[in-house]
């Protein structure tokens, strides 16, 4: 765990007026501070027996990727049809 750590905010305690409780906690990579571990348990104090828990670890996750526009993103006229352009421009 040398690299990895909680981060606040993220170790999250919820209870509603039912009595359903629901805890969640992510871990976060030190590095590239994206999510590698969530752990949840959710139960109510009407049925304390009949709870759930999540423990899921993700892999490879990356943001802001890097796009090909021309694979991604076909705005050529003949995909618009159908649909009015209008262009803002700031001021």
């Amino acid at each position: 765990m040398e690299h990895k750590a909680t981060m606040p905010g993220f170790a999250i305690k919820l209870e509603d007026s039912d009595g359903s409780i629901s805890t969640t906690g992510y871990l976060i990579d030190k590095k590239t501070h994206y999510p590698i571990r969530m752990k949840a348990e959710n139960y109510s104090n009407r049925q304390p027996e009949q709870k759930f828990f999540i423990d899921q670890i993700y892999y490879d996750i990356e943001f802001n990727l890097q796009i090909k526009e021309d694979d991604q993103f076909n705005t050529s006229d003949e995909n618009l049809k159908g649909y009015k352009i209008n262009e803002v421009i700031p001021e």
